[in-house]
């Protein structure tokens, strides 16, 4: 994990990028290193939190609670774990390694008491459907997220779920439209900005979608 770290100055030029792009917000992610981060995590964070004026979220995986106080220190404003599901076997069907969703809301509690701002959400429309996506809701209502993502679940060739169909933009819809309701104080994200499901995202009470800029010579 060391070896494979993108050098300080590269992760430093991205953020110019995307600050000169006119964001308030950037999400810092990385792939799972585990529930303790390393140390050089925080001097990422430290060095973007005195070069940016920016809002900082972090998306590294459930970790442990001592790891986002860590961060909370470093400058970071707040932190993005999804529940992706309500449902424990659900999560592990199409997360089979690595953490769990018993871990992922222990997580969020930790960075609430660490006092991170929250970004959590989940996918619709994969096993349990629309009774799924309202308990998910349930969990984060009891967590009082800023942002929360609706996710509908779309099948990439090549998975294990490529033979499941994607979520209905109408049962998506529906559960963006209780999600804003039920989540008064959240800003609720649609993903999905250039698909079908844009049709129906404002009606349905999204407030805003997420851009992402790709690495020069990276498409």
């Amino acid at each position: 994990m060391d070896e494979a770290r993108a050098p300080l100055d590269r992760v430093l030029a991205r953020a110019e990028r995307i600050r000169e792009a006119g964001t308030s917000r950037m999400l810092v992610a990385a792939g799972w290193a585990g529930y303790s981060l390393p140390e050089y995590y925080f001097k990422y964070m430290r060095a973007l939190r005195e070069r940016f004026d920016l809002e900082l979220y972090g998306l590294f995986g459930s970790i442990d609670g001592d790891s986002l106080l860590s961060l909370r220190q470093a400058g970071m404003d707040g932190y993005q774990c999804g529940l992706e599901s309500a449902s424990e076997s659900m999560y592990r069907s199409f997360r089979p390694g690595g953490d769990s969703l018993a871990d992922r809301i222990a997580t969020l509690r930790a960075a609430k008491a660490a006092g991170l701002e929250l970004w959590s959400g989940f996918i619709v429309g994969l096993g349990g459907g629309t009774k799924e996506a309202l308990a998910a809701i349930g969990i984060l209502a009891g967590l009082g997220p800023s942002s929360v993502g609706v996710q509908p679940f779309i099948p990439f060739p090549g998975t294990v779920l490529e033979r499941s169909g994607p979520a209905l933009p109408f049962e998506w819809a529906r559960v963006m439209a209780v999600a804003n309701l039920c989540l008064p104080g959240a800003a609720c994200i649609s993903s999905e900005a250039g698909s079908p499901y844009l049709d129906f995202a404002r009606m349905a009470g999204a407030t805003w979608f997420p851009v992402f800029l790709a690495e020069p010579g990276r498409g």
